[in-house]
């Protein structure tokens, strides 16, 4: 029979492998999903910018 510390660290060691690799598969996939969704947002920006660009347009020939 296994010591029963030898036992712990080899428990504590199999531990700390599988969420060092649980942490690195999530972070990919969360990194790969972050990327994808950056064209979305530009375009979401700019979208809203020619929207109060064209806002600003409107109330400014209103004005004159």
């Amino acid at each position: 029979m296994a010591d029963p510390l030898t036992a712990g660290a080899l428990v504590v060691l199999a531990a700390q492998k599988f969420v060092e690799s649980s942490a690195g598969e999530l972070a990919k996939k969360f990194m790969t999903e972050a990327i994808a969704k950056i064209s979305e947002l530009c375009q979401q920006l700019e979208n809203r910018y020619i929207c109060f660009q064209s806002i600003a347009s409107l109330v400014n020939r209103r004005n004159q």
